[in-house]
């Protein structure tokens, strides 16, 4: 993977595909900023949805998810979180571990257990939004 200056490259995929994908992280993004004190998850659903409808670039949308947990100025941890407990893809689940293992800083390995958390059932931040609350009443 090659990093530009504000856009990932990955190879392997429609670049129009991928940095539509990036864009619709970066509304989310705006969003959050925005309502600060309270979720709203349509954007994140956008975001899920668009993954939904390119399957085949599976590979290549878990190294971006991974990009931006690694670099929250291309889109909000909060996404990754909310799209990796939907998703449960173990492949994206496996590079925070690898890089938790790696981690010196106490304060990155936070934040990675805090994205792990969002692959187990009882996530505690699911019930924050709409789409995983009504599947827990």
């Amino acid at each position: 993977m090659a990093f530009m200056t504000s856009r990932v490259r990955v190879m392997g995929t429609d670049q129009e595909r991928l940095d539509r994908f990036f864009d619709l992280a970066l509304n989310a993004k705006r969003a959050d900023d925005e309502l600060r004190t309270e979720f709203s998850d349509a954007e994140y659903e956008q975001v899920l949805d668009y993954v939904a409808e390119h399957p085949g670039d599976r590979p290549q949308l878990a190294e971006a998810f991974v990009a931006i947990a690694y670099d929250p100025s291309l889109g909000p941890i909060d996404l990754v979180e909310y799209c990796m407990y939907a998703l449960q893809w173990p492949e994206v689940r496996g590079r925070f571990i690898d890089r938790l293992e790696g981690e010196p800083s106490e304060r990155a390995r936070s934040a990675l257990r805090r994205l792990l958390k969002a692959f187990e059932p009882d996530w505690p931040h699911a019930e924050i939004y709409r789409r995983f609350s009504k599947c827990k009443q």
